[in-house]
């Protein structure tokens, strides 16, 4: 990632070629095999979801088909530690129970399945799982906090992760 110093025409013409190339990876995304518009299960489930979410999530290229949408079933359940104030947008959650047989449950995905999008999204640093909390089981739920897209910055495919920005805009 490198900085310009650019000027506003071109940085016009940036936002627009920008915005080509998010609704490139959108119809790309789309056409895939496993997404909401040609499988029943995950196209139930993403009816289920009533969250906002930026078109930037289509530029990452996701490694299991279900981790967009475990993502967006995690911001649905996330809430802000701006509770007095709606409109304003979190930067990152207050911790989350997750709770991963009741989102196979919901979702009719197999259970390795969310498991490993449940990975995915730690390794892109969509979560942080909390550590100072610790589960009394191997396998009970887990405590994570999540990240909201509005502050994605750019994804770096040779890592294969996000970097965020302080500002959403």
């Amino acid at each position: 990632m490198e900085n310009l110093i650019v000027s506003g025409k071109y940085y016009r013409k940036l936002l627009k070629w920008r915005e080509k190339d998010i609704q490139r990876a959108k119809k790309k995304f789309l056409k895939k095999g496993r997404n909401h518009l040609n499988h029943p299960r995950l196209a139930e489930f993403f009816a289920k979801l009533q969250v906002e979410f930026s078109d930037k999530l289509y530029e990452i290229k996701y490694k299991c088909s279900f981790t967009l949408y475990l993502y967006l079933y995690l911001k649905s359940q996330a809430k802000s530690y701006y509770e007095d104030e709606p409109n304003r947008p979190f930067n990152i959650s207050q911790p989350i129970n997750v709770n991963l047989q009741r989102i196979v449950n919901l979702s009719g995905i197999a259970r390795n399945t969310v498991k490993r999008a449940l990975e995915e999204l730690k390794q892109l640093r969509f979560i942080n799982q909390c550590k100072y909390v610790s589960p009394e089981y191997h396998n009970s739920t887990k405590e994570i906090m999540l990240v909201n897209d509005l502050f994605m910055l750019c994804y770096d495919e040779t890592h294969h992760c996000v970097h965020f920005t302080i500002d959403p805009k």
